[in-house]
C-alpha cells in the first residue's frame, strides 16, 4: 500500500465533529453529485445542522435551501463545494 493509498484519520475529525455543514451547489437529485452530501450526511447520522446553498431552490431534499453562503445565520463549520471549478471563485 503506497502513501497515497492511507490518509490520517484524525485530518477528517473536524468534518465529522462539525455542528454545522454547508453542502454549495447542493442538488435537489439526491443521486447527482451536488445531492449525495445532503442524502449522506442525514442517512449517516450527522447531527449537526445541515445548510443545503442553491440559489436557485427554495427547498432541497425536504430542507430550506439558501440562495448563498452568506444568506446562513451564523457560523458554518465546515462545506462541501459541489460545483465545477469555473463556478468556485
Amino acid at each position: 500500500m503506497s502513501q497515497a493509498d492511507t490518509f490520517d484519520l484524525p485530518s477528517l475529525a473536524p468534518f465529522f465533529m462539525a455542528d454545522t455543514l454547508a453542502v454549495i451547489g447542493a442538488s435537489t437529485e439526491p443521486r447527482k453529485q451536488g445531492g449525495r452530501p445532503v442524502r449522506y450526511a442525514r442517512l449517516g447520522g450527522f447531527q449537526g445542522k445541515v445548510y443545503p446553498v442553491n440559489p436557485g431552490a427554495d427547498e432541497v431534499q425536504g430542507m430550506r435551501a439558501y440562495p448563498s453562503l452568506s444568506a446562513i445565520e451564523g457560523p458554518v463549520e465546515c462545506a462541501f463545494i459541489a460545483l465545477p471549478a469555473p463556478a468556485v471563485p
